[in-house]
């Protein structure tokens, strides 16, 4: 496994072996000259991309299309709160009892 910045790759990348996927993090910079010439390389090369973003979507309005056939999306942000407040009172709840032996967050005095 090779672990490098965008520009280290494009320098070397002819030191560097073809790895059978390269995961890119931040893919929606794939669109620019830089990461699409690494991109376009490793892809000729027969190297599977599979590109990860928090945010797929380009303030220019690019598409990403070119760059992948398949584009799974994750959860909505509002569904990523609402999953770690009821997990994470949950995990609350159960060391409050542990710790202080008491039952959950009702028991505590609030303020």
């Amino acid at each position: 496994m090779q672990v490098a910045s965008i520009l280290t790759l494009r320098n070397r990348i002819s030191k560097v072996p073809i790895p059978k996927i390269l995961v890119v993090d931040e893919c929606q910079h794939l669109v620019s000259h830089t990461w699409k010439e690494v991109a376009d390389y490793y892809s000729e090369q027969g190297t599977i991309i599979l590109g990860l973003s928090a945010t797929p979507k380009r303030l220019s309005g690019e598409s990403l299309k070119e760059c992948f056939d398949v584009m799974v999306q994750g959860p909505l942000i509002k569904e990523l709160i609402d999953t770690y407040y009821r997990d994470s009172r949950e995990i609350i709840e159960k060391l409050t009892s542990l710790i202080f032996g008491i039952d959950g967050l009702s028991s505590m005095r609030k303020r």
